[in-house]
């Protein structure tokens, strides 16, 4: 099992960086164009609209992929860590005076669930 998980992580690392870097690439390649060529044909608009949304849509399914892959930190934190470096995290505790009090819960949510809640998100 240990090993499978490592190679996700490895899968997950390498698609984000890989893929997802090449995609950004592509939008900053974009920009160039954009600078370069100010007024362009409606036509020509509207292809270099149509790959920049494409390359963000992309892009949202590779981090989508990435994440199921190989979750974030605090996917794999007890919800209870997950919330308190959140809190600390948030700057809320430095601002303002105030405290956070997490009573237990009865169990810990399974894993899946932190996995759907942050790979199902989509744009509407």
């Amino acid at each position: 099992m240990r090993q499978v998980e490592l190679e996700r992580e490895r899968l997950g690392r390498d698609l984000h960086t890989g893929v997802g870097q090449l995609l950004v690439a592509i939008r900053l390649q974009l920009e160039v164009i954009a600078t370069q060529l100010p007024t362009p044909s409606a036509g020509v608009q509207q292809a270099l609209d149509r790959i920049a949304s494409l390359a963000n849509d992309a892009g949202e399914q590779v981090r989508a992929i990435s994440r199921r892959l190989h979750p974030p930190e605090w996917q794999r934190l007890s919800l209870e860590a997950a919330v308190r470096q959140l809190w600390e995290s948030s700057g809320v505790p430095q601002r303002f005076e105030a405290s956070l009090r997490i009573d237990p819960l009865p169990r810990e949510p399974e894993q899946k669930l932190k996995y759907w809640c942050t790979g199902r998100r989509r744009k509407r």
